[in-house]
């Protein structure tokens, strides 16, 4: 049999947790993702389900989330999530991520000018006369995280 529904969001938040309880701070919640609107791959799913899903996170523990956004725009819209969450008195403190991910760097560009600078993937290398224990020994990014800032 499939697994009972979720309680619904008034049961959640009555249960959250007391003083002595767990307490935790999520400080990757990838909330801006479709999923929680209910689609997935383009498909509608389900009803938006993120007041729920907030719910069930503060009735584990849950009393800060950190709202991840990779582009200016999705900066933007975290910050509204969070504005409009902490409006409606959600039960997780909501904080949100402002800036530009390393690999997202492309987006400042204009789209006609990010094409050409995109290297192909994948990289053309001739894979049968490497000496993969002698040559090579790392494709990708290199170097220290601090390059990237």
């Amino acid at each position: 049999p499939p697994p009972p529904p979720p309680p619904p969001a008034s049961e959640a938040v009555a249960a959250a947790p007391t003083p002595t309880a767990a307490r935790f701070v999520d400080i990757g919640a990838n909330l801006l993702d479709s999923m929680f609107a209910g689609s997935y791959r383009g498909k509608q799913a389900h009803e938006a389900d993120l007041d729920a899903v907030l719910a069930r996170a503060a009735a584990c523990g849950v009393q800060h989330a950190i709202v991840t956004a990779g582009t200016l725009e999705e900066s933007r819209l975290a910050l509204e999530l969070v504005r409009r969450q902490r409006a409606g008195g959600c039960p997780v403190r909501l904080h949100s991520t402002v800036g530009v991910h390393p690999t997202r760097c492309l987006d400042f560009l204009p789209e006609a000018d990010r094409a050409e600078r995109r290297l192909p993937l994948p990289l053309q290398l001739d894979y049968q006369h490497l000496d993969h224990t002698q040559e090579t020994k790392m494709m990708g990014r290199s170097g220290p995280r601090e390059d990237y800032h």
